[in-house]
């Protein structure tokens, strides 16, 4: 069964000043605007669809889209960053989570002709750690090395 492996030195006893300094920000950027216009834009038209059909299976896939898509972006983000331990992926992930929040709050009136409040209801903020559980997950999934498989003696191509 394949492992958790510590990718990084750090240890829990670093300072915050060297948490930051662990975070490749252009990546970190790259990343968090691709999983918000795609994650943005699916969701949107994933609701659309639903709403013009009601189609049940349509409101499920509303429900879990938004974690499982989350999950397989964070892998794609950790799986080839240096340091890949628990604070790292603490403060990526509540980051991601923090900028969705705002952003969703600042397209809130243009977009859905609703108040900027309207992101941070009860609701929202529970999908929120749902989301950051996501991301937290796909960071675990990403720091699994897998052993490679050897080839018997006799069968290399």
């Amino acid at each position: 069964m394949p492992t958790p492996v510590r990718t990084s030195s750090s240890q829990s006893t670093s300072t915050s000043s060297d948490l930051w300094s662990t975070i490749p920000w252009g990546r970190f950027a790259v990343y968090w605007i691709l999983t918000y216009f795609l994650f943005a834009g699916s969701g949107l038209l994933l609701y659309t669809f639903w709403l013009a059909t009601a189609n049940s299976v349509l409101l499920f896939a509303l429900q879990v889209w938004p974690p499982a898509f989350l999950v397989l972006m964070s892998w794609l983000y950790f799986r080839k960053v240096k340091s890949n331990d628990w604070p790292e992926r603490l403060l990526t992930a509540f980051l991601w989570i923090l900028l969705i929040a705002v952003v969703s709050a600042a397209l809130m009136t243009p977009v859905y002709g609703a108040s900027w409040t309207a992101a941070f209801t009860q609701t929202k903020i529970v999908g929120y750690g749902v989301n950051m559980s996501a991301i937290l997950l796909g960071g675990i999934f990403a720091a699994i090395k897998r052993p490679k498989a050897e080839i018997p003696e006799g069968l290399e191509l």
